[in-house]
């Protein structure tokens, strides 16, 4: 892994970990209710899957930026780039532990509406379904940053996400070398 390009893979990583956080939060603050505080049902079916989808399509998108950036300055100097088996992992570790340290610092320090709503949301709906929740599992979970709330999920997206940008940031490179060379 070459030095030179860790700074701009930590900086295009923490851009993306903002805007990601930035869109979930603001489409989930649309969605929960205004009357209830939780989210509306058709609402709910959507929330296990939408963070996932974010996440795919903004770190798709932004990570083939300085992936693209860097495959096409070691084509035109005729250095190798660098492997997928550094980027990918490098990468999601970044996204996680950036999206995780955030969502937590937003959560304790600004607003923890979305985990709360999220919790007492998946209750009602546990409730409905003739299961009751006990009320210090529903706290706990409450308590949890929404990031992760949705750990598992996020985890699959960031990495699928990154292979993504791989892909793109591969596809553009190579072609556009050859040709400005």
């Amino acid at each position: 892994m070459k030095k030179s390009l860790l700074l701009p893979l930590f900086a295009w990583t923490l851009l993306t970990t903002l805007v990601y956080l930035v869109v979930l939060y603001t489409v989930l603050y649309g969605w929960i209710d205004n009357e209830t505080g939780l989210f509306p049902a058709d609402k709910m079916i959507l929330l296990p899957v939408l963070p996932g989808l974010l996440m795919l399509l903004i770190e798709g998108i932004m990570h083939a930026i300085p992936i693209y950036q860097h495959r096409l300055e070691a084509f035109r100097t005729g250095e190798s780039p660098a492997r997928w088996f550094w980027l990918v992992p490098l990468l999601s570790l970044g996204v996680l532990v950036f999206c995780a340290g955030l969502d937590l610092l937003y959560c304790q320090l600004v607003d923890a509406t979305i985990p709360h709503s999220y919790a007492e949301t998946v209750a009602q709906i546990s409730i409905n379904s003739g299961s009751v929740p006990k009320d210090s599992v529903v706290r706990s979970f409450a308590q949890l940053p929404f990031f992760a709330q949705n750990i598992f999920l996020n985890t699959i997206t960031i990495v699928l996400g990154n292979f993504l940008a791989l892909l793109v940031g591969r596809s553009i490179a190579k072609p556009l070398a050859v040709k400005l060379t």
